[in-house]
Order: C-alpha cells, then sequence, then structure tokens
C-alpha cells in the first residue's frame, strides 16, 4: 500500500515509518496540517493515518475538507491522545473512517490500515441501490438520503447502514455486523457501538430520528417511518 502518515511528533512518526517500511509498505510523511491535506488531496494513496493535535490545520479540518474535495475517496485513520465518545464522534462527522487511540500497538494500527483499504477496494460501483421507507443508498456513489436530505456518513456508517437496509425490518446481529464489516478480527464492542451511535446522529440530523433501533444484547435494525412522521 501506499500511505500518507501526516504526524507532528517526530517519535511517533519514525516508529510508524519504520514499522511500515519494514511490512513492505510505502509511506510519505506530511508534519503540519496544510502540507499534509495538499498532499492528500494531490496524490494516489491507499490510505491516510492523520493526527488530530496537528500544526497549522488540526486533523478534523483537514478531513473534513479532504472529504469536501474528494468525497469517499481514501479512507482514513484518525489518531489521537483522547477517547471520549465526542472525541470519537467529532472524527467520524469530519469523515474519519476509523479511530486509533494512543498509545497504540503498530501492528493493530496496521491491522487497521489494511481492513479499511479491503473495504474500500471491495465498495460497490455498479450504480446499485437499496432502500427501505424513505431511506436510500446509492452503492455507487455511497450516498445515502432521507427523502431529499443527505445522510452524512463515513465508509463504516455507509456499511453499516447498507446492511441493516438489506434486512429491514430485521434485527441484523451485532456478531454478523462486525463480522461483514471487519472480518476475522473485529475491535471491541464500543468500537461498533460508537459508529452506531454515529449512524443514529446522521440519521436524526438528516431529518431521521428514531429509524435505527437497538435491540440490547441482540444487535439493531432500521424500522418504517412512524405514521405521524415522528
Amino acid at each position: 500500500m501506499r500511505i500518507l502518515l501526516i504526524e507532528d511528533n517526530q517519535l511517533v512518526a519514525s516508529n510508524i515509518i519504520e514499522f511500515l517500511d519494514a511490512e513492505k509498505h510505502d509511506v510519505d510523511l506530511a508534519v503540519d496540517g496544510r502540507t499534509g491535506l495538499k498532499m492528500a488531496s494531490g496524490g494516489a494513496y491507499d490510505a491516510l493515518i492523520v493526527d488530530v493535535e496537528l500544526p497549522r490545520l488540526r486533523g478534523y479540518e483537514l478531513c473534513r475538507r479532504y472529504r469536501a474535495e474528494r468525497g469517499a475517496g481514501t479512507p482514513i485513520l484518525m489518531l489521537t491522545a483522547r477517547d471520549t465518545l465526542e472525541d470519537k464522534l467529532d472524527g467520524f462527522d469530519a469523515g474519519a473512517d476509523d479511530y486509533l487511540v494512543k498509545p497504540f500497538e503498530l501492528r493493530e494500527l496496521l491491522a487497521r490500515v489494511r481492513s479499511l483499504h479491503r473495504r474500500a477496494r471491495g465498495g460497490a460501483s455498479d450504480g446499485a441501490s437499496i432502500s427501505f421507507g424513505e431511506i436510500a443508498l446509492d452503492l455507487g456513489r455511497w450516498e445515502a438520503r432521507f427523502r431529499d436530505e443527505p445522510i452524512a456518513l463515513n465508509r463504516i456508517g455507509t456499511r453499516i447502514l447498507e446492511l441493516l437496509l438489506r434486512d429491514a425490518p430485521n434485527v441484523v446481529r451485532k456478531e454478523t455486523l462486525q463480522e461483514q464489516i471487519w472480518g476475522e478480527h473485529p475491535p471491541s464492542d464500543g468500537v461498533l457501538r460508537t459508529h452506531v451511535y454515529a449512524v443514529r446522529k446522521a440519521l436524526t440530523n438528516a431529518g431521521a430520528p428514531d429509524l435505527l433501533q437497538t435491540v440490547h444484547g441482540v444487535g439493531h435494525k432500521i424500522e418504517s417511518q412512524k405514521p405521524d412522521g415522528s
């Protein structure tokens, strides 16, 4: 893979580059946000690894601008020292696809990047679409809408919505979601919960509250819009 690392901490960057180089991946480095955005927008990368706290342009804003310019584009793994739900949601709202908290194992970082790359390459491109109720998902463009309002989702959120729409209104077990999204080595349940929360928030922002339901201990489902529109 060709990877762009945007990280201003010299020690962290050196360790990541040395490890990825040993694993036969090509890594370019940017040490500030503006340079990183320019390189990301002008290069053909398989994945971006972006630190949150960058000089000149924070990682959140970098992701937001990159997505505005390039759409779904290259998958983004965000690095941060903060682990609150709001921090994660800020990253997902900005367009990040996954989130890794410092300190981390370099093997986990590579596993996350590989998983993002596989999902990006495996995305549908035949223009097919699926829908349920007033939610529609264009699989060719990876664009979701509720009525005429766009639903702002990253790749993982889009994949979650796709899996839920395909089985709607039935419940999709959390184990099924994890296997379909991350394969044989899924992250902890908390990661899936955070992504589901982000999808629910995106639906609410698009005017579709209460359509993504959690069946505790089992999984999640998409329900039809209530008759009164609530």
